[in-house]
């Protein structure tokens, strides 16, 4: 999978479609070293959905999101144990000067039902979802946000990335 391809691709229908009409100023950076990677688009395309979305929704006065891909490479060590180099890991970043999180309710953040709106048609299951799909995708999220300066979701996942495999 191409993730820079499928950053651009759902960065562009979520200008149109979530970031414009709410007069979101928005940028992509694209770090063009990232392998392809064998990984569930669909599940990437959902994660980018849902944390663009996010992100949007806290910023009512518009504002700013960045969409950022990098690649952290690997260690040329060799594992003994499994006789290969680590091949390294892809981030993508997803920045937005909104609000920011309330630091106790970060702590609950990938929980289900933890939300940050106001209005009833918000379930509270965005990021719970988001959190599922990057674990069975091998990877990792984390959260850096400050109140009143913004928000960083950063998700890593490893270029020799494969479905998790359930026994």
């Amino acid at each position: 999978v191409d993730v820079n391809k499928i950053c651009k691709n759902m960065f562009e229908i979520l200008q149109k479609s979530i970031l414009l009409p709410r007069q979101i100023e928005s940028y992509i950076n694209i770090d063009p070293e990232i392998p392809k990677i064998k990984t569930d688009q669909n599940g990437l395309k959902q994660i980018l959905i849902n944390l663009v979305k996010n992100a949007a929704e806290a910023m009512n006065k518009g504002g700013k999101i960045r969409v950022t891909t990098r690649f952290l490479s690997g260690s040329a060590k060799i594992l003994i144990d499994e006789k290969k180099r680590i091949p390294g890991n892809i981030e993508i970043k997803i920045s937005d000067n909104g609000p920011g999180i309330d630091k106790k309710l970060k702590e609950t953040l990938f929980e289900p039902y933890t939300t940050t709106k106001t209005t009833d048609s918000n379930s509270g299951l965005g990021l719970s979802i988001v959190h599922s799909i990057v674990k069975e995708l091998n990877g990792d999220i984390t959260c850096n946000t400050e109140e009143g300066k913004g928000t960083d979701f950063i998700i890593t996942l490893p270029v020799s990335s494969s479905k998790r495999r359930h026994s």
